[in-house]
């Protein structure tokens, strides 16, 4: 559903063996692909990137940055983004 209309999207999705390895396809797939450079340019801020990663058409579901960031605020995940000395 976007903007009250329904859509199909058609989506690859991988598989892994490991979660290694998914980890690592998912570190090259943000980091690497020119279409992510908006997602780089603001994945210092947890709520700027989920909004990044939406723009770089990482997600189908369009409420994706909305979801996420309603599970970092409930399960009080910024608080991981603060280095302690």
């Amino acid at each position: 559903m976007y903007n009250g209309q329904s859509y199909t999207v058609d989506a690859e999705f991988r598989a892994y063996n490991d979660p290694r390895e998914s980890w690592q396809d998912h570190k090259d797939l943000l980091l690497t692909r020119p279409w992510y450079e908006v997602f780089r340019e603001v994945m210092s801020d947890p709520v700027l990137g989920a909004w990044g990663l939406r723009k770089g058409g990482y997600a189908t579901d369009p409420e994706y940055p909305t979801k996420l960031i309603r599970i970092m605020k409930e399960n009080n995940l910024f608080e991981l983004d603060v280095i302690q000395f």
